[in-house]
């Protein structure tokens, strides 16, 4: 069980990571 919890965090934690690299890319594009 608790494996599987910290999958799923890990998940969450990368797409996360994910969108703020989005955005920071995106923030930086338009400038």
């Amino acid at each position: 069980m608790q494996i599987r919890i910290g999958v799923i965090t890990c998940k969450l934690i990368y797409h996360q990571l994910l969108r703020l690299t989005d955005i920071r890319y995106i923030a930086s594009m338009s400038v």
